[in-house]
């Protein structure tokens, strides 16, 4: 493979050609930093540039916390150029998944609605609860809680087009063992479909089972 140079760009006096190729630059630059970050096995957390590396985390017993080292990392451009800036970030997760605060909460005594009521984030004094998920360290915000549904009886489509319970899907795929008897957290999402990117909104059932909950700022 043979690169051609095509044109040079001059950040004092960008020409409307020239700014256009420079979001494309901004854009590759920006790539290769992500790539070299997955590549040491960081993990994207969220929709900001802000990477953590769960391999390397450290409990603080004191307060049942994870606590994960990280990167955010952003690539602008100013009057002296483009320039790489690097933040080192730390995301606290509670050890304790949404499962066992909420059977702490039944054994205490506390009533069902009221441990629900807690994730309902319709609710604007409570502040919109975010997890992560305990097996690929995907975030969620939740909108909910719900016991309508159990992972022995719940399915969905795979890839394949085939049909699985949630229950066979997590034991096969990561060895997690859901319990029968547990609620749902809902988290609705926004989904681009058709041409032109149209918004729908989709909602998503996620087993407390594998959520940990990231601390109320």
């Amino acid at each position: 493979m043979k690169i051609v140079p095509k044109m040079t760009i001059d950040l004092d006096e960008l020409s409307k050609d020239a700014q256009t190729h420079l979001s494309a630059i901004m854009n590759f630059f920006n790539m290769v930093v992500r790539s070299a970050l997955r590549e040491k096995k960081y993990q994207q957390v969220g929709r900001f540039p802000i990477f953590f590396l769960a391999e390397d985390k450290i409990k603080v017993d004191r307060h049942n916390l994870w606590a994960w080292p990280g990167y955010e990392v952003q690539v602008k451009q100013s009057e002296q150029g483009i320039f790489l800036n690097i933040e080192s970030r730390t995301k606290f997760i509670n050890t304790d998944t949404v499962l066992t605060q909420f059977q702490a909460a039944m054994n205490y005594g506390d009533r069902e609605a009221d441990f629900f009521e807690q994730f309902n984030s319709s609710n604007i004094d409570n502040p919109r609860k975010v997890v992560i998920t305990s097996h690929n360290s995907k975030s969620y915000q939740v909108d909910g809680m719900t016991d309508k549904f159990s992972p022995d009886t719940y399915t969905f489509q795979k890839r394949d087009g085939t049909q699985v319970t949630m229950t066979k899907y997590f034991h096969e795929m990561y060895s997690i063992k859901l319990r029968p008897k547990q609620p749902f957290c809902t988290s609705t999402t926004e989904v681009k479909t058709g041409y032109g990117f149209q918004l729908s909104y989709a909602t998503k059932l996620l087993f407390p089972r594998i959520l940990l909950l990231t601390p109320s700022k």
